[in-house]
């Protein structure tokens, strides 16, 4: 039994990790989407978007230009090189790139007092695309919706899924921390 408690203890500690990007390390990182196995995004602080094609060995910084200071919350892949980042706070964005990052244009943008955009959601079945905010009303979640075939089209939603959005305690809204 010693021997079996020494194994498990020392098979525990077999584990290890990697720091990535110590280059940017002031970043907040709040989003990640992947493209495939080695190809994925990152967003975060200080108006940064990351993308690595060989599995996070190394990045290329892909950062819009279209907008300044902004958070980036949230990423989203919608097909090979084209991308969606959400800025948070007002003004919102979504941006979109459809060459890998080279580029950046804006797709959605909102400037009311109070805005705040945490996640985005893409359904590839569906092809639909749904971004949720924080309440702009004390009793209804601010939810924006759209297409792959064209995101540049966004519906503040009254209902999904053929139910009326609502929030169970209007007192609280959502956890915003990583487009989650």
């Amino acid at each position: 039994m010693k021997y079996f408690v020494l194994l498990l203890s020392s098979l525990s500690f077999a584990q290890t990790y990697q720091v990535i990007n110590e280059e940017n390390s002031s970043v907040s990182y709040r989003g990640l989407a992947f493209q495939d196995a080695k190809t994925f995004i990152v967003s975060g602080s200080k108006n940064t978007i990351g993308k690595t094609i060989d599995g996070g060995k190394t990045f290329s910084w892909i950062n819009p230009k279209v907008v300044e200071n902004r958070d980036f919350r949230d990423v989203e892949v919608l097909g090979k090189d084209n991308y969606l980042a959400l800025g948070i706070d007002s003004p919102a964005y979504v941006l979109q790139t459809k060459d890998g990052g080279k580029s950046w244009n804006k797709v959605y943008e909102n400037n009311e007092k109070g805005i705040f955009l945490d996640a985005i959601y893409v359904d590839k079945t569906s092809k639909k695309i749904t971004v949720l905010g924080d309440p702009m009303s004390p009793d209804k979640p601010f939810v924006l919706t759209s297409s792959i075939t064209d995101p540049t089209k966004w519906e503040v939603a009254k209902s999904l899924h053929g139910q009326p959005l609502r929030l169970k305690n209007p007192k609280e809204a959502f956890f915003a921390s990583s487009g989650s």
